[in-house]
């Protein structure tokens, strides 16, 4: 796929792209090129976890490490395994 034009956009969708950005810089550049392919009026939804999520297994991951105990805080990094290859 080639670059995206500028305002091409009426919704931009990102799920859990977020949590894989490591620096606020990244971060910082995701949003802002959603924003830049955005139209006008348009929305951004960006899909991320809560403290509660790391609070038991799931199907598709496993979060019971020490370093994901509560107090959780925002920008804190958190563990988890993915059983999948």
């Amino acid at each position: 796929m080639g670059a995206l034009y500028r305002a091409s956009f009426d919704l931009v969708f990102s799920s859990y792209v977020v949590l894989e950005h490591s620096t606020k810089a990244a971060l910082q550049g995701l949003l802002g090129e959603g924003a830049r392919v955005l139209k006008d009026g348009g929305h951004m939804i960006v899909v991320t976890n809560t403290p509660e999520f790391y609070r038991s297994n799931c199907v598709s991951c496993a979060v019971d490490f020490p370093e994901n105990r509560e107090p959780l805080r925002s920008g804190q990094k958190v563990r988890k395994s993915v059983p999948f290859p």
